[in-house]
């Protein structure tokens, strides 16, 4: 049996379709997570996707794959490794979609490798910083971030594990990374580009 485990929104808790059209493969099964849970599926909240899964044939699958897109891309880049350390029978990828929340090696902070791109707002005056480049985010949801991630962080710098670019390099399960090198979601809702096209847009992307 093959199982892919989707966190994409959903309104069902847990939702396994079988030979059911337009997923027509007869023995392919589909879990679908909720979309707030993949993005919260640590610590404690493991134990109650952990239960709805176990009512289903999931934890017999012996190939999963692990995917979402958008934040839950980012959810799956985040739990890949505890979830397959709750299937240790089974041969388990992840394949995270438009997740990578944010890239690093910014052309306007080469002293600082591991920072997010900065603010259009920030960037068109000269200032570095944008998001994820300090601590508010992650002290204000009091965020979850991989230990042996931190673990490699300066002290009172363990916040730089909520983005991608850092704590990707220390996943153990393997991944398959889906991204635009132009996702507008990042480069306008995020980073607050403004949509026209001249020389200042064009210079940001560059």
């Amino acid at each position: 049996m093959v199982v892919i485990a989707n966190a994409v929104q959903s309104r069902n808790v847990l939702q396994v379709s079988i030979n059911q059209p337009p997923f027509p493969f007869p023995r392919l099964h589909k879990v679908c997570l909720p979309h707030a849970s993949c993005l919260s599926i640590v610590e404690n909240k493991h134990s109650h996707v952990c239960c709805d899964a176990q009512n289903t044939d999931l934890l017999n699958a012996t190939d999963v794959l692990f995917t979402g897109d958008s934040a839950g891309g980012m959810g799956t880049i985040v739990n890949v490794d505890w979830f397959a350390s709750q299937m240790p029978s089974a041969y388990v990828r992840g394949a995270p979609l438009a997740g990578w929340f944010f890239p690093g090696l910014a052309s306007d902070q080469p002293s600082n490798p591991w920072a997010p791109p900065s603010y259009y707002a920030n960037w068109i005056q000269g200032i570095a910083g944008g998001p994820g480049s300090n601590a508010s985010v992650y002290d204000l949801y009091d965020g979850y971030a991989m230990p042996n991630c931190m673990a490699a962080q300066p002290a009172g710098d363990e916040f730089r594990c909520l983005s991608a670019h850092v704590f990707v390099p220390f996943i153990q399960t393997k991944i398959f990374v889906m991204e635009n090198n132009f996702d507008t979601n990042q480069l306008h809702a995020q980073l607050g580009m403004p949509g026209q096209f001249n020389a200042n847009t064009s210079g940001f992307v560059k």
